[in-house]
């Protein structure tokens, strides 16, 4: 009986090895921006209108699989890209949880500037993308964020937080590279940024996202709702446990 209860429990843990290890069990939360370039409505190798295409400048997709939150780009992530003189960096996480975000307009000129204006976004993950860790921070009234650089992208702002709100927790994530076949998208490299948790803002809340680089050249949205717990209810593995150990207890009764 131990062994085949040992052998059962290592059949379960490899089991759930495999099902934790694969990004394709979660749900693609991405969500059209709105802002239809030279493919349209999709976001796999699209980028916002007037920008330069490629896949390193691509913004792929959200995923979302219970709180956990990830990110798949053909940008990368950590390192950024340079074109030309500059050097364009990954920015933040917004979180809007009532529904009020509101676009940037086109009035700004060139440059990031720093600006008293949330854009309804109730949250943001404050990346630090060398480091792979991140504060939660509350916003108000009284927080600054950054504007893309170039002012056609005005409507993918805001790009980073700059202050002025208050700092609610932290955590760390991962960084990894994944195939076409992988990540379900198309260009050959994709960066994967997994381990984004969203439990601060509790069971079955309402969430959209927004991600986006210095430049603004790709918009990054998706929208999902945190899980309800569930009510625990006994596993197979479970149930079988307690069955062997009944049965164990009652045969050492009968000798």
């Amino acid at each position: 009986m131990n062994k085949l209860a040992a052998l059962f429990g290592t059949a379960v843990v490899a089991l759930s090895s495999q099902v934790m290890a694969s990004p394709l069990d979660a749900k693609n939360i991405t969500v059209f921006d709105g802002q239809a370039g030279k493919y349209g409505t999709r976001e796999d190798n699209e980028v916002e209108p007037y920008n330069s295409y490629g896949q390193k400048w691509d913004l792929e997709g959200f995923f979302q699989k219970g709180n956990n939150v990830s990110i798949v780009s053909g940008y990368n992530l950590k390192n950024g890209e340079q074109q030309g003189r500059h050097h364009w960096t990954s920015g933040d996480i917004f979180i809007d949880i009532n529904n009020d975000v509101t676009r940037g307009s086109r009035t700004w000129s060139n440059g990031n500037k720093t600006v008293k204006n949330t854009y309804g976004f109730d949250y943001v993950l404050d990346v630090n993308w060398s480091n792979l860790t991140y504060d939660i921070v509350k916003l108000d009234a009284n927080s600054y964020t950054k504007t893309s650089y170039f002012k056609n992208n005005q409507a993918a702002n805001p790009w980073l937080y700059a202050g002025g709100g208050d700092v609610i927790g932290n955590g760390a994530f991962s960084l990894s590279s994944l195939t076409d076949a992988e990540s379900g998208f198309l260009g050959g490299k994709h960066y994967y940024a997994n381990g984004f948790d969203l439990s601060f803002l509790g069971e079955n809340a309402d969430f959209n996202l927004h991600f986006t680089m210095q430049c603004g050249n790709d918009d990054l949205r998706g929208k999902g709702k945190t899980p309800t717990t569930p009510v625990p209810v006994p596993s197979v593995a479970a149930l079988m446990g307690i069955g062997l150990l009944a049965l164990g207890r009652a045969r050492r009764r009968k000798k």
